[in-house]
Order: structure tokens, then sequence, then C-alpha cells
């Protein structure tokens, strides 16, 4: 009886990555949920793709969401995000030109930069990245969000982690927002940096 032929080494660690890929926290999948918002319908591949896990995981993910109530299914495999699931995800309709985001985009890159520049700034820019809708191609695009992640400059105030330095880096990030509309700026997690998403620093 022939032996059974073993996989190649880079085969089988592959396979194990895959099985050990953890599901995206829940505010990941809602940020794929917003992402859908104009869609006419997607499928876990859709979802991979955004998140940047496996389709294996993907289809881990749908059952919860479908359980809450955030997604229902369209039949052949395509689902739909239900009027809860734009609630909970804070979708809006696609009202801006993606051209229009980009700019902004590089417009708040160019703040980033001369923040970091100014030494009188109270915090400083380690991380910030952009995603959204307005990867995905399309001509009308929600508000892209981005994560940012700061630190207070200088010596350690003792103030970490407090509500004053926690206000003060709100204060911080709505000055990095400029009050663009086209822009949803917030603290930076690491699920951010692990989907699909670009780097603006």
């Amino acid at each position: 009886m022939p032996s059974k032929q073993k996989k190649p080494a880079s085969e089988a660690s592959a396979g194990k990555r895959l099985e050990a890929q953890a599901a995206p926290p829940p505010a990941a999948a809602l940020s794929f949920l917003k992402e859908t918002k104009g869609s006419p319908g997607w499928r876990a591949q859709d979802m991979a793709k955004s998140l940047n896990v496996s389709v294996a995981v993907a289809r881990q993910v749908i059952p919860f969401l479908q359980a809450q109530g955030y997604i229902e299914a369209s039949g052949g495999g395509d689902w739909l995000t239900t009027a809860s699931g734009d609630a909970v995800s804070g979708s809006r309709p696609p009202r801006f030109n993606v051209e229009a985001v980009e700019a902004a985009l590089s417009a708040l890159a160019g703040r980033i930069k001369a923040a970091d520049q100014d030494a009188s700034a109270r915090f400083c820019v380690e991380k910030a990245v952009a995603f959204g809708d307005f990867l995905s191609g399309r001509a009308r695009v929600q508000a892209a969000d981005v994560g940012v992640q700061s630190s207070p400059r200088g010596p350690a105030s003792g103030e970490a982690g407090t509500a004053v330095e926690k206000a003060a880096e709100r204060e911080f990030l709505r000055g990095l927002k400029d009050r663009s509309p086209m822009l949803d700026i917030r603290p930076y997690e690491d699920w951010m940096g692990s989907r699909s998403h670009r780097k603006l620093l």
C-alpha cells in the first residue's frame, strides 16, 4: 500500500497559519459593514479582502453578525447589511466623491507632519492609517476613517491615561481633523493596522 504523500513544509506551515488566524475583533467587523453602505450585496470574499483575513475566518464571523441582526442572507452566498448593521457601524450615505476624500487625506498628512515638527505641540503622531470605502474604487464614498496613535511630547507628566490627558488628546485629534467632514479621526487600535488601510505616516 503506497504511503501517504506528505505536503511540502511550506504548504503545511501556511495551513497552520490559516488555522491559527484569529477572528477580527467586533470593531473591525463593523468597519467592514460600514463600507458596504450603498452596495447591492457582498460575499465572504469581500469581507476577507477588506479585513485581510482568510475566507474561512470571514465565514466564521458572518453567523455572529447575522445572529445580531446586522446582516441577512440574500441568496446565492450574498449578504445584505441591515438597517441595524448600518446604525451600529455608523455608516452614512456615500455623498463625497473619492477625489475630494483623497485630497482631504493628503491635507491631513500635511497637518500631521507639521504637528510633528512643531516643538510646542503637546503630542506627536506615531502612527496614522486611513481606511474605509474610499479604498473600494467607488465614485461616491463616505468620510474616511483614520486611526491616529499619538504620544505626549517630552518627559512624562504623570497625567498619562488620566481624564485630563485623554481630553488633551481628543483636542489634538480635533485639531488634526480641522473640521473636515470627509475625515473621521479616532485613537488608533491594533486592528486598524491589520485590516486593509493606507498609511499616512
